[in-house]
């Protein structure tokens, strides 16, 4: 229905006619839709594609936002064929903003409610058969190929958008997306113009691209080249593991890693401040001391409670520290110099990434396994693919080296990430960063806080403040997991063919080709003449 600018903040209405129309006391929120919008069938959307699409994700359960709709969503009505009411179990300011607002690479999609509702199984329901016009969706273009090693996808002959005067018709024809793989792969494939968009690279990368073709441009025209991830890094400690169960266990490997050191190996031999002025990271450097994307407001709650990150020593690396702190808490050493915890299991941690995007990671990833052994831990890395990576989520892993993606414009998304409410047994998936499953009564007392700061409009400062304060330090005063770092995000472009993509100069969207923004990127490219 929208699609939220992370670098102004401000949401642009698209399926949606006009910005979200809330009650004084948000227990409801009312949206119109554009008039004259037509699936790719030619049937036309409305109010009720949009009722049957929530009634669906509710009722099924297990769709990402089962949870949260059963939480906030009592039921939604079509008003008219272009007005639907959502009322809400409690109030919720940021109702639409968190679910049909377009952060990066998630938010409700409305369905065909004529093709799903013949549907039996839902939930297994592939939505791909070419010859039946699956999938149906309302955007510009129709896939014409899916696989996993391809997808293609054509501009329609014509568009809803085009024909009623809110987007012209896009001037790219046909979309490919390809695998890039290896790193060098993918510099040859720049170099010889066989792509106009890539996914992330490195600095030294995109150095030898440019160097070679100096036709690709990033978002930032000098040093670090790219913009502030809007998903910070941290290391996924899994609370459910007998060697890291315990807080004192996390605040000592926390105060084990050498963050600095991390940064300069993972960001191209930058110091953790260089590159980063005018960035929103004055006074942290790509550092992170706890787990927002240096963003608007985000930035000011995040530099208002800096006494918590001091109280709770967040950024200092200290290896005797971290020793004194595992010796004292029983956590004593064998003759091979690995410990064991006071149940007398060894304390061991398998380090899981992705290299996927990630080729400057294997130096960064190797120096936290050596931070790790020196406080006597049986440390390792494994590299995943996404598949495995994601089934970590159901709590077979130690330690995952990931992004924390959630709040971008208000805080509440990425605290409610770590609401104990999410946690599920050993075996289910939650429905959100819960993976560490972090639990006990500090983290029931930090969901209560989360919970008093979701009925709060994220205009209410003066409110929301304390809440987030206390919420901030009870995380802090257990570290469920390890905030490492800001990424520079380099996902350059070609402008040999096209132009118009978002740069610093023109930051009209979030440059993502794989999130659902790159939709309106791709919408929005010129031909070059």
């Amino acid at each position: 229905l929208y699609y939220l600018n992370i670098f102004d903040g401000k949401m642009t209405p698209w399926l949606a006619a006009d910005q979200p129309e809330y009650s004084d006391d948000f227990t409801s929120v009312t949206v119109k839709l554009r008039d004259g919008i037509t699936w790719s069938d030619g049937e036309k959307l409305t109010a009720d594609d949009v009722v049957f699409t929530v009634n669906m994700i509710k009722e099924e359960g297990t769709f990402l936002y089962s949870a949260n709709l059963n939480e906030w969503l009592e039921s939604a009505e079509a008003v008219d064929d272009l007005t639907v009411k959502f009322n809400m179990t409690k109030p919720n300011p940021r109702f639409v903003l968190d679910y049909f607002g377009v952060h990066f690479f998630n938010a409700i999609r409305v369905v065909p409610e004529h093709i799903w509702k013949d549907i039996d199984d839902k939930v297994t329901f592939k939505n791909n058969d070419p010859e039946k016009g699956w999938p149906v969706g309302t955007g510009a273009f129709v896939p014409v190929k899916l696989a996993e090693t391809q997808g293609i996808f054509d501009r329609r002959d014509s568009w809803w958008a085009d024909d009623v005067g809110f987007q012209s018709m896009p001037e790219v024809e046909r979309v490919i997306s390809v695998p890039l793989g290896p790193a060098d792969r993918q510099i040859n494939m720049a170099v010889a113009n066989e792509i106009d968009w890539a996914e992330t690279f490195a600095a030294g990368p995109f150095l030898t691209i440019k160097g070679q073709n100096d036709k690709w441009i990033p978002f930032e025209k000098e040093a670090p080249y790219g913009f502030v991830d809007a998903c910070p890094f941290a290391i996924h400690v899994n609370n459910a593991r007998e060697s890291w169960k315990e807080p004192i266990a996390r605040i000592a490997l926390n105060h084990a890693i050498d963050k600095a050191k991390f940064v300069k190996l993972s960001h191209e031999g930058v110091t953790p401040t260089s590159g980063s002025e005018g960035m929103g990271l004055e006074g942290y450097g790509w550092l992170e001391p706890f787990l927002w994307p240096a963003y608007g407001d985000l930035i000011d709650f995040r530099d208002k409670n800096a006494d918590l990150y001091e109280k709770h020593n967040t950024m200092v690396h200290d290896v005797d520290k971290a020793n004194k702190l595992l010796d004292d808490a029983g956590y004593t050493k064998g003759s091979d110099g690995i410990r064991v915890t006071p149940s007398g299991e060894k304390m061991s941690a398998v380090i899981r990434w992705i290299p996927t995007g990630y080729v400057e990671f294997p130096a960064p990833v190797q120096s936290l396994v050596e931070d790790l052994t020196a406080i006597g831990v049986d440390a390792s890395q494994e590299q995943v693919q996404w598949g495995p990576f994601g089934d970590s989520a159901m709590g077979e892993f130690d330690m995952q080296l990931m992004w924390v993606c959630g709040s971008t414009k208000d805080v509440y998304a990425t605290l409610d990430g770590w609401h104990p409410k999410h946690v599920k047994p050993v075996g289910e998936k939650p429905s959100s960063y819960s993976i560490s499953r972090w639990q006990g009564p500090t983290a029931e007392k930090f969901g209560e806080a989360v919970d008093a700061i979701g009925l709060l409009s994220p205009n209410d400062i003066a409110g929301l403040d304390p809440l987030v304060r206390e919420a901030i330090d009870l995380w802090l005063s257990e570290m469920p997991s390890i905030p490492l770092f800001q990424y520079p995000s380099i996902r350059p472009y070609n402008s040999t063919y096209w132009s118009n993509f978002p740069t610093s100069d023109n930051a009209y969207n979030t440059p993502f080709i794989g999130w659902f923004s790159g939709n309106k990127v791709i919408t929005n490219l010129k031909a070059v003449e």
